[in-house]
């Protein structure tokens, strides 16, 4: 891994390292699970399903911090309540 001055890493590799350790920590033994949209019964390896989870919530904080730094940006200030009188 390339690391950055003041330690920190490149986030692709930081990626790819916690992706590597995902699937190799997690038992390959498949898991049967039903999808409750079609009814029907579906298999999956447990690091699969590690990654899969693993995968949206790394999109679900990625979009959460863009959000927030477009509420951050925005040029007005937010409405503050004002005295009346």
């Amino acid at each position: 891994m390339k690391v950055l001055s003041g330690g920190t890493l490149q986030k692709p590799d930081l990626v790819l390292a916690l992706l590597t350790m995902a699937k190799t920590l997690t038992a390959p033994r498949t898991f049967p699970f039903r999808l409750r949209a079609t009814g029907t019964w579906l298999r999956a390896g447990g690091d699969e399903i590690t990654m899969i989870s693993g995968s949206l919530n790394a999109v679900s904080l990625l979009v959460g911090f863009l959000m927030f730094s477009a509420a951050r940006r925005t040029d007005q200030p937010p409405a503050r309540p004002r005295p009346h009188g």
